[in-house]
């Protein structure tokens, strides 16, 4: 179907399968990836990581990404890298800045506006693929939000996971 999107919010931990999962973890993280391929014929894995987050979480791979290639399916990373983050002032640089509004406020506000710049760029990469259906990995605090920008464009959306857990 045109324009179909799953979603899968969990933790990046799982995502990446960084040492922080145990084994079980990971191969039941796997097993449910295949499991939404085999059952909604996926043809693409969106995920939201860019290098700098694979570094982070010490992996080479989210766990999606060689699975899709196993699987013979298109794999993105979607995410901003560290240089598109600062050409949208969108870096923790900004942070640092002064600000008259109290620290505690602008940090709340500027992780809102950060997130839903991010959002609407992965929804827009998502979207110039052209690769239907797609199942879209991110933080499980961006599931309900890509859902409900996804759906503003008149597009079919499930949210097959808001925060999956092994």
């Amino acid at each position: 179907m045109q324009g179909q999107l799953y979603v899968l919010g969990t933790s990046h931990d799982f995502q990446c399968g960084s040492a922080k999962c145990l084994p079980t973890q990971i191969a039941a993280f796997q097993a449910e990836l295949q499991r939404i391929f085999d059952e909604y014929r996926v043809k693409c894995f969106a995920d939201e990581m860019d290098a700098e987050g694979l570094r982070r979480y010490n992996v080479s791979s989210t766990i999606a990404q060689p699975l899709a290639s196993s699987l013979g399916i298109e794999h993105h990373y979607i995410d901003l890298t560290v240089d598109e983050r600062r050409l949208f002032s969108l870096g923790e640089s900004a942070l640092l800045k002064p600000f008259n509004a109290g620290r505690t406020n602008f940090h709340q506000v500027f992780d809102t506006i950060r997130n839903e710049v991010r959002e609407r760029c992965w929804v827009a990469r998502i979207l110039a693929k052209q690769q239907w259906p797609t199942l879209l990995i991110c933080g499980a605090d961006h599931s309900q939000n890509v859902a409900k920008l996804w759906r503003r464009f008149g597009l079919k959306v499930v949210v097959l996971h808001e925060d999956y857990e092994p």
